[in-house]
């Protein structure tokens, strides 16, 4: 009777951490996307006083991510510009929202930065919304 018991434990266990690992299942580390990506532009954009052109894609994609998610203007469209006063507020805005940047909200931002091509109109109307709704707002 113990051993069933013992069994039945171990299955729920085994069946609940299963289950919990269906909303861990995100690959990224946010404060680490955070912390590469903010210390490797504060450091382009030490090195000179004006706006900075980005290059690196890394870099490029995170600040579109942030664009998406904050109402903020994180890069300049003419010529993937970047300054120090951008950073600066990419920075105090994460402080301000970490808590509802989740890794779900990150990869979906990703994932709709290379849309698809869209084979009608409502295609188009369900990507506009999905991009609606990935501003982070206090919950």
């Amino acid at each position: 009777m113990k051993r069933k018991i013992f069994i039945l434990l171990l299955l729920s266990t085994i069946g609940l951490a299963n289950a919990n690992s269906c909303n861990t299942d995100c690959y990224i580390n946010v404060d680490s996307l955070f912390q590469i990506n903010l210390s490797t532009l504060k450091k382009k954009v030490s090195e000179s006083a004006e706006c900075v052109t980005i290059t690196n894609k890394a870099n490029l994609d995170f600040l579109y991510v942030i664009s998406l998610l904050s109402d903020m203007n994180c890069i300049s469209s003419q010529n993937n510009c970047v300054d120090s006063n951008t950073i600066q507020a990419i920075e105090n805005w994460y402080l301000k929202k970490k808590k509802f940047v989740t890794c779900e909200k990150l990869r979906k931002a990703y994932s709709l930065l290379r849309p698809q091509v869209f084979k009608s109109f409502n295609e188009y109307e369900e990507y506009s919304k999905e991009l609606d709704q990935l501003k982070i707002k206090e919950e």
